[in-house]
């Protein structure tokens, strides 16, 4: 990162200023699975920035660039001093206090360094933007997997201080695990050695003036969300400021599968809403995954003779196949969606409904293609079975039930909205049905019902309430011969804190209990016989988040009128924070309980507000944390002990919170101690009336820590005259800053120092008249 004048500016200074061009076009980003299985946005290519002339390069909000985080410190968005020109499309540009990336769009000029192309698209991104920081996403990885790597990375060399300097990056798992260790120049001249904890070698290729950088690492951590990424090391120039440029970044892990729902329904006639598997991660080439029917009630090919057969599959087999090009896939979006290769007959035959029992087969490869493992939670066991119930739609009124969408709550992530949808149908096109519809919500026990409410035809909303089954459709409402009437019911949940997640996910097939369970029954009017009932049900995971308070205790002040301030971060932007007040020694503080959806990445930092500004606690504290999880079995792992100075903050490792884990941390502030010890000599025993007499006021510091704000006071003893315009000198540490008279020294409180050392001492120098 540079800026093009004439003298050298800092970039810190220039944030002060808004010295910043115009605003980028945003861009939406990509649609992703809860969990994450692949880099997102690899080569930086969004927001695309438009173009410069030549390149251009911006200073963007961390949440404007699709999957990534940084570890970079609040800061001002901008423009260099070439802007790009997709301007002006950002909402609120520019953003201030908010964590920062440096994007170019290439060709762009690097100085010295020469022209920089990006090796994959247009687009790359600098580690080191105002500061050395770090870049990351947060990847779901199994214990004890391995994958292959590469990335690209190339040297800006700006005013290096010698021919063939490089910049130093390291490639990063979990809090800090190197996985590899890189130096790089402007050409892509590469530097021994390059470290690595990989499974074999590293290999570095130089193409144009990029290294490219490829291994296989074997993660050993624990299984779950994980920070993976970047971390700035050092630079050619040894500015901070300039250098380690990154593009092209794959992990090429194996793809997750599993069925997206545990049950499913349709209509015989229409066969729809068959069951889809889902792909989440890298295919690297084509791959086939195997689904087994493995039982139900429906008839399927090679049924007895004289029984019609309820479906057909190619071949007319029971092992189904599915075949996935190569490419990345989300886990959500419709590519990534596969139906199984199963087709429903109409037959046109009343019978009762009935189903059909698949099953996703593991991986037959070596190595794996794919894994069997959940998308929604990671770590989780896959969704391997899904049941699917064919509607018989050949007499009387047949019921669906779908989740049509789950959403979250804004500003609550422990409340949900869910919709589902019910349909009812005449099978019979020529005779009118009469019915009635009942619902009946079966939850997970750790989850309440907030409000209910439920339209039909896109009518008016109805509120339901009440103990259930909640009446959708009293007796008897009439249906049309082939009419359809259509229900939405929407509910609002709240998970309840410090319960249990054993119960969040659903079974196959759905029960109470499990999951956001709901089932739908309708009743409709015989011509003879008992009136027969039809039921459908869907269901949902719990989507359970997790809760995270932060405390502090301050057992003292270094300096009156210091307050401590502990913050909570998620996703790199400042969730919560909370202040100590008063004068009182000790005091607390606390942020409550936050509630954040799973999957979050947490930081957990402080800083000393010392008149009115944050400052390190460093100066003038020793600081220690530690941490608990009321959720038993949790695998996050806690931050703990003293952290490290990150600015004017102290910073803890990343939590990846997992669903339903309840953590409390404390921050304790104790205040450094310090001896000060004062003398005062004038250097004989006897004085002169009429002359001047010359004092020494050594004030030192023994230690152990340094000290800030010590104040010094002189009262003269009966018979000296001090004049008041007189100058004091100061030498050694901790001088107070500017000219010091003996009005200063005398009067008020005195003189207030500046930091001592430890073993370290400031020597006063004071000339008063002998009456």
């Amino acid at each position: 990162m540079e800026w093009m004048s004439a003298a050298r500016i800092s970039l810190r200074r220039m944030m002060q200023r808004g010295m910043y061009a115009a605003a980028l076009i945003a861009i939406s980003a990509p649609v992703t699975a809860q969990v994450q299985r692949s880099i997102i946005n690899p080569s930086f290519e969004f927001p695309d920035l438009g173009s410069g002339s030549p390149g251009c390069r911006v200073y963007i909000d961390s949440s404007r660039v699709p999957g990534w985080s940084t570890t970079h410190p609040a800061s001002t968005e901008g423009t260099g001093s070439e802007a790009c020109s997709a301007t002006g499309g950002f909402a609120g540009w520019p953003r201030s206090n908010v964590p920062i990336i440096e994007l170019w769009k290439t060709p762009r000029s690097a100085g010295s360094g020469g022209t920089v192309i990006a090796p994959a698209g247009s687009q790359i991104a600098e580690l080191n933007a105002a500061v050395a920081s770090r870049l990351y996403q947060n990847v779901c990885l199994i214990q004890g997997e391995s994958f292959n790597w590469q990335f690209s990375h190339r040297g800006r060399n700006k005013d290096a201080p010698t021919p063939g300097a490089y910049d130093v990056a390291t490639f990063e798992v979990g809090a800090s695990t190197p996985i590899a260790t890189v130096s790089t120049d402007n050409t892509g001249g590469t530097a021994p050695p390059i470290a690595g904890a990989g499974e074999g070698p590293i290999s570095a290729n130089t193409v144009a003036t990029w290294a490219n950088y490829s291994g296989t690492y074997a993660y050993s951590g624990a299984t779950g969300s994980t920070l993976i990424g970047f971390r700035a090391v050092s630079t050619a120039s040894g500015d901070p400021a300039l250098g380690n440029f990154l593009d092209n970044i794959q992990i090429k892990l194996a793809p997750f599968v599993e069925f997206v729902q545990s049950s499913s329904s349709g209509l015989e006639a229409a066969g729809n809403n068959l069951p889809q598997i889902r792909v989440n991660g890298w295919v690297p080439s084509s791959m086939t995954i195997t689904v087994l029917i493995t039982g139900g009630t429906a008839k399927g090919p090679g049924a007895a003779a004289g029984i019609p057969a309820d479906f057909s599959t190619p071949g007319n087999s029971s092992t189904l196949t599915i075949t996935v090009p190569a490419g990345t896939y989300d886990g959500t979006s419709a590519g990534s969606i596969f139906t199984v290769p199963v087709t429903i007959i109409d037959n046109i035959i009343p019978q009762p409904n009935r189903t059909i029992q698949f099953q996703v087969q593991a991986s037959a490869a070596s190595p794996k293609a794919y894994l069997l493992s959940s998308s929604n939670t990671c770590g989780a066991a896959a969704q391997a079975t899904s049941t699917y119930t064919i509607i018989d739609d050949d007499a009387g009124v047949a019921v669906t039930k779908n989740v049509t969408s789950k959403t979250p709550v804004a500003g609550n992530p422990s409340q949900f909205d869910i919709v589902y949808t019910v349909t009812v149908k005449n099978t019979s096109a020529l005779v009118a049905a009469s019915y009635s519809l009942s619902d009946t919500p079966q939850f997970d026990s750790d989850v309440s019902i907030v409000s209910a409410s439920f339209t039909k035809n896109g009518g008016a909303s109805t509120t339901l309430s009440g103990a259930t089954p909640w009446a959708l459709q009293g007796q008897w409402g009439s249906l049309a011969g082939g009419a359809t009437d259509s229900y939405l019911v929407t509910i609002r949940g709240q998970v309840a804190r410090s319960g249990s997640t054993a119960n969040d996910a659903c079974t196959t097939p759905g029960s109470s209990g499990n999951g956001l369970q709901n089932s739908v029954s309708a009743t409709y009017k015989a011509t003879v016989g008992p009136n027969p009932t039809v039921s459908g049900d869907a269901c949902s995971n719990t989507p359970t988040p997790a809760w995270v308070e932060l405390k502090k205790t301050l057992n003292g002040r270094t300096v009156a009128g210091d307050q401590a301030q502990v913050r909570i971060y998620a996703g790199g932007i400042p969730s919560t924070s909370a202040t100590t007040s008063g004068a009182t020694d000790p005091t607390a503080a606390t942020t409550g309980a936050t509630v954040l959806a799973s999957g979050t990445a947490v930081e957990l930092r402080e800083t000393i507000r010392r008149s009115g500004a944050d400052t390190a606690p460093s100066a003038g504290y020793a600081t220690s944390m530690s941490c608990s999880n009321a959720t038993a079995g949790s695998t996050t792992v806690l931050p703990s002990g003293s952290g490290s100075a990150s600015g004017t903050e102290q910073a803890w490792s990343g939590i990846a919170l997992a669903a339903g884990d309840d953590i409390t941390c404390t921050i304790t502030n104790t205040p450094n101690q310090v001896d000060l010890s004062i003398t005062k000599s004038n250097g004989t025993t006897t004085v002169v009336s009429g002359t001047t007499t010359t004092y020494t006021i050594v004030v030192s510091n023994a230690g152990p820590a340094a000290v800030t704000g010590a104040t010094v006071k002189d009262t003269p003893v009966s018979g000296l005259t001090c004049p008041p315009a007189n100058v004091v000198t100061c030498t050694g540490t901790g001088c107070p800053a500017g000219p010091i008279t003996t009005s200063n020294l005398t009067t008020g409180s005195g003189v207030t120092m500046g930091t001592m050392a430890a073993a370290t001492s400031a020597t006063f120098t004071v000339t008063c008249n002998v009456q």
